[in-house]
């Protein structure tokens, strides 16, 4: 068990170091870009809100691009077909940019989320969906830890988790956001979404790891006991009770208990509940909901990868963003050449896309 607990740290700082990596890139192209457009005559670095413009502008163009090369396509197809999907494009653009950092991110995993769970609603794919999307204590799979979290069963499962998590990305991106801003470091930063994305995959992983001890401990139980005659009953009780996991809750759940820490009296509304109640309050009462159904041995859900996932946005809130600053501050020296090469390429479509 120590063992694919470190094999689960290991992967989880890998991608979180990669992150950072693709961070430190962003900041140094956005930089690059403020620095040459000709507005920037300060002295001092960039802040992260001027990078962030730097960088909206560098998307917007991405998109315009996009759009113009979309248009001369078109000019080959009948005029009212070509209006409508020069129309649809506009439209679909425009939503996705005005989502806002932290949406687009929760887009992103949420298209993920939607396209494993087309996996299910295949028949024939629904064997291999179970061995390799679900997290199952019996298998002796590490790596379902990871995919398990992406992965929902059913179309309310996928649809809760879903809402919740585009509910509360705005809020963690800015949370994310103002940690950096207050880093020891000084580090600015042009975007937080991939440590918003480090965030999400490390609560995922330690969310399922919290899920795999408990149902481990549940598995030594039934083996020592299912032998004895007194405590047979109780045994099979507990071997009932081990059933593969799925689902993105305790990610979402660490997400939740990050902005909870964060602003706790944020009031917020709640599903079948008619008044609005402050965040701090919903969490704690969610918490205890959790620890009851251990108590009781409710199975509707996962009540330990919820826990845990509490417990690691606890971690987040008190960690401030410290791990996350060092690992920038790692790579920072060692990103030079590709902010280089990305800046070259930029270029190079820009030149292409002006001759055309």
């Amino acid at each position: 068990m120590v063992a694919r607990g470190g094999l689960v740290g290991t992967f989880g700082y890998c991608f979180a170091s990669i992150c950072a990596v693709t961070s430190d890139v962003e900041d140094g192209v956005a930089a690059d870009a403020l620095k040459n457009s000709g507005m920037w005559r300060l002295s001092h670095e960039p802040s992260s809100r001027e990078m962030f413009q730097a960088r909206m502008r560098i998307v917007r163009a991405r998109w315009q691009q996009r759009a113009d090369e979309l248009h001369e396509h078109l000019k080959s197809w009948p005029s009212a077909l070509a209006f409508h999907t020069n129309r649809l494009f506009v439209i679909l653009a425009n939503s996705w940019l005005w989502a806002g950092e932290g949406g687009r991110v929760a887009y992103g995993i949420t298209a993920i989320n939607a396209g494993v769970f087309l996996g299910w609603c295949i028949p024939r794919l629904r064997p291999f969906m179970s061995r390799h999307f679900t997290h199952n204590v019996l298998s002796g799979k590490t790596y379902t830890m990871l995919t398990s979290v992406f992965s929902h069963a059913s179309l309310m499962h996928l649809g809760f988790n879903s809402l919740a998590l585009i509910s509360f990305s705005s809020a963690s991106w800015w949370i994310l956001q103002d940690m950096q801003n207050h880093a020891p470091s000084g580090l600015q930063e042009a975007t937080p979404k991939w440590h918003f994305l480090a965030f999400y995959v490390a609560a995922g992983l330690a969310s399922s790891y919290v899920s795999h001890v408990a149902q481990a401990s549940r598995l030594r139980f039934v083996l020592r006991n299912i032998a004895k005659p007194e405590r047979a009953a109780a045994a099979l009780k507990a071997a009932a009770s081990i059933k593969p996991s799925l689902g993105a809750s305790g990610a979402i759940y660490a997400a939740v208990a990050l902005t909870a820490f964060y602003y706790p009296s944020t009031a917020v509304n709640i599903m079948f509940i008619p008044i609005a109640v402050p965040i701090g309050a919903a969490v704690s009462g969610m918490v205890a909901l959790d620890i009851l159904g251990i108590i009781r041995g409710w199975q509707m859900f996962d009540h330990w990868a919820h826990l845990g996932g509490a417990a690691f946005g606890a971690l987040a809130y008190w960690d401030g963003g410290r791990t996350w600053d060092w690992l920038k501050q790692m790579n920072k020296g060692k990103v030079e050449e590709r902010v280089k090469a990305v800046v070259e390429q930029m270029e190079q479509e820009n030149s292409k896309s002006n001759d055309a």
